[in-house]
């Protein structure tokens, strides 16, 4: 699924920063270590983003189980995030 440019959230505004690649290309299935820049390092910094944006904390194992948009995006809304 790909988002209109007017849906765009935080969570894409911060993949497309992190990994340098268009908001446009960013879909539930962009995932790691497939999507262009997406590797550990990178991960890492995308976590941090998440953190300071959401005002959350994410634990060991949902920073291990974020494969994917649509897996950060089910991550988020276990945190109560709604503007996804």
């Amino acid at each position: 699924m790909k988002w209109g440019l007017g849906k765009l959230s935080k969570l894409i505004e911060i993949m497309s920063e992190k990994l340098s690649i268009p908001k446009e290309d960013i879909n539930d299935e962009t995932a790691y270590n497939v999507a262009k820049n997406w590797d550990s390092i990178n991960h890492l910094a995308i976590v941090s983003a998440l953190e300071d944006a959401y005002g959350i904390e994410l634990d060991v194992d949902e920073i291990t189980a974020m494969e994917n948009v649509k897996v950060i995006k089910d991550i988020l809304t276990k945190h109560g995030i709604k503007d996804l």
